[in-house]
C-alpha cells in the first residue's frame, strides 16, 4: 500500500459473497461492448477503454447515473437487480461507510490506459472468476504498479490516476464501485 492506492484481500465473508455473485453471473449474459457499426456507439466509456473493439468483451453500468443533467437509474439496474443487490452487500461488508452511486460490471474486458472522467474521488475495483493474469496497472509518477485484484479490493482515485489492465486467460469479471459525478465540474 502507498498513499495513492490500497489493496486489500477478501475476508471469508467477502469470499462467500463473491461465490454467490459468480453464481448469479453464470445465469445471465452481460451486454456486448463490441459494435460492428461504430457510428452507433453505446457508450463513450467503451471507446475510451478500448472495449468497443473487443468482440468478447461485455460491460454495463448499474446503479444511479447522471444523464443529461438528471439523476437516473441506469438502464440495466432492474434487469440485473439480484446482482446489483449482491454487489451492494459485498461493498457494505467490506466498507460500510463507502458511498457510491454506480457499479461498472465488466466481463472479459482488457482496458487500455485511461482516466475515468465521471468518477468522483475514490473508486474500488474488484476481480472475480477463474482466470490468470489481468493485473490492474496504475501509472503513478511515471511508474507502473501492477496489482493482482483477484478476490481483492483495490481503492484509488480513478478520476486522476491513469490505469489499465494486463492480458489474462480465463473467465474474468471486474466490478468498479464509484460515485458518479454530475455534469457540473466538481
Amino acid at each position: 500500500m502507498n498513499s495513492y492506492y490500497k489493496l486489500e484481500n477478501f475476508n471469508n465473508e467477502e469470499k462467500k459473497i463473491g461465490i454467490e455473485i459468480l453464481k448469479i453471473l453464470n445465469k445471465k449474459k452481460l451486454p456486448k461492448c463490441w459494435r460492428k457499426d461504430k457510428d452507433k456507439i453505446r457508450s463513450y466509456h467503451h471507446v475510451k477503454t478500448g472495449f468497443i473493439n473487443q468482440k468478447e468483451a461485455r460491460s454495463m453500468i448499474i446503479g444511479e447515473i447522471y444523464f443529461q443533467g438528471k439523476l437516473k437509474t441506469a438502464y440495466y439496474t432492474n434487469k440485473y437487480l439480484e446482482l446489483y443487490n449482491k454487489l451492494k452487500l459485498l461493498m457494505k461488508t467490506h466498507n460500510p461507510n463507502y458511498e457510491f452511486s454506480s457499479i461498472y460490471v465488466n466481463h472479459n474486458t482488457k482496458s487500455k490506459k485511461h482516466i475515468d472522467g465521471r468518477n468522483m474521488k475514490i473508486s474500488y475495483i474488484v476481480g472475480l472468476g477463474d482466470y490468470e493474469g489481468g493485473e490492474c496497472n496504475l501509472y503513478i509518477n511515471e511508474k507502473k504498479h501492477s496489482l493482482d485484484i483477484k478476490e481483492c479490493f483495490l481503492s484509488f482515485n480513478s478520476g486522476k490516476i491513469i490505469h489499465s489492465n494486463e492480458k489474462f486467460k480465463g473467465n474474468r469479471y471486474t466490478f468498479v464501485f464509484f460515485k458518479h459525478s454530475t455534469n457540473k465540474q466538481t
